[in-house]
């Protein structure tokens, strides 16, 4: 409560938008992985017609990806890819900076695909460095030479941390590494997001200052020091006492697009554009 009324008491320039419903639904929605030219949104949604109609444990319907294109500026109606889903849970977590490659999560595991000739390929699983069965979450670096990583594999600082893993020469990846306690917390960490300038982080994390819940949070890596700053939250109203999560920042860092659940939903977690007041 504390750390709400002083952010809130410090609100930052930045007009939060609601995305309608040609996006949002009764439904959960979420994860927004956006091009970098603002003209494509891939996204995770469980809807009532989900591939194959049934629900999980939790009764909630399997999760389906859906896009949409930008028209005259506006998103237009989503539409289900239908290539990628399958009847049970399938959710975008990842699109490489250049539109190529796209990393999905299916049954605590995560797969690469490839657009090749305008289709998606069949996805293959990432190899056992990767998925280690504690694996979440991950995002591409803008090279798409390393991997940003959620995982609660042991030797973190408790729950679920963020690490780094690099494409070795023979297509491998890595050993992971923690990013260090500038970042991760005994708490847990999600949804990770490298911006194009390749040295800001941005991530979700109910520990360090949060308002509630998970909230954004911002870090740099400083070259000199090989380090990555204190973790710095985004503020209010980005921020808000309920989940705030998948936030990915434009290439062009005027907007960004994110995952909530604010007064004004549709029924459960909606997609939000944040705007840069200028």
């Amino acid at each position: 409560c504390f750390v709400g009324k002083k952010y809130f008491a410090d609100s930052l320039q930045i007009i939060i938008t609601h995305l309608d419903n040609r996006i949002n639904t009764q439904f959960a929605d979420y994860t927004p992985l956006i091009s970098s030219d603002d003209s494509q949104m891939i996204f995770t949604s469980q809807r009532e017609n989900t591939t194959g109609g049934g629900v999980d444990q939790n009764k909630r319907f399997f999760a389906d990806i859906y896009s949409s294109k930008k028209q005259d500026q506006t998103w237009g109606k989503s539409q289900l890819l239908s290539s990628l889903n399958t009847t049970k849970h399938d959710v975008c977590i990842a699109l490489s900076f250049d539109g190529n490659q796209l990393i999905l999560r299916r049954n605590k595991v995560l797969y690469l695909t490839k657009k090749e000739n305008g289709q998606w390929s069949e996805p293959k699983e990432f190899g056992p460095t990767i998925n280690d069965n504690t694996v979440s979450n991950a995002c591409f670096s803008p090279d798409n030479q390393t991997l940003y990583l959620i995982s609660s594999r042991q030797g973190g600082f408790g729950g679920k941390d963020i690490y780094r893993s690099t494409l070795q020469e023979d297509g491998s990846w890595g050993n992971v590494q923690n990013l260090g306690e500038s970042v991760n917390t005994p708490y847990d960490e999600e949804s990770p997001f490298i911006h194009a300038d390749g040295h800001t982080l941005f991530f979700s994390s109910k520990g360090h200052d949060v308002i509630g819940g998970y909230d954004v949070f911002s870090s740099l890596f400083d070259d000199n020091t090989g380090k990555w700053t204190n973790a710095k939250n985004m503020g209010y109203p980005i921020n808000t006492a309920d989940d705030d999560l998948d936030f990915v920042w434009s290439t062009k860092g005027t907007k960004g697009y994110y995952t909530s659940t604010k007064k004004d939903t549709y029924g459960n977690s909606d997609l939000y554009l944040s705007l840069i007041h200028i």
